[in-house]
């Protein structure tokens, strides 16, 4: 569909920010995953506690395909790049505030 008046091409423009960041959202959400198996698999732990078929690919594949789609409505879409740039800032400016905290 071709976008031809301003209404069409607002809303494909909005549709590209909730897609962009809930993709973001989307690809973080498996991770915690991957490191509370790690941090289970120490001796005296509950190992039978995160029990999935394929585990480590379906989740890596989950990953890496909400990335694509990242990736591509910010091909699409290149304001959503400020966005990602936003909140790649304040991400980073969380870890080195908790790592200021570690030092002190």
């Amino acid at each position: 569909m071709i976008c031809n008046t301003i209404p069409d091409l607002l809303i494909q423009q909005v549709l590209n920010y909730v897609m962009f960041f809930d993709s973001i959202a989307l690809a973080a959400l498996p991770q915690p995953l991957f490191v509370l198996r790690h941090r289970l698999e120490s001796p005296g732990d509950l190992r039978g506690f995160i029990k999935m078929i394929g585990y480590p690919w379906i989740p890596a594949i989950f990953i890496i395909v909400y990335t694509l789609v990242n990736v591509s409505v910010m091909g699409q879409s290149p304001s959503s790049l400020i966005g990602f740039v936003l909140l790649s800032r304040d991400y980073l400016s969380t870890w080195i505030e908790k790592i200021d905290r570690l030092i002190v």
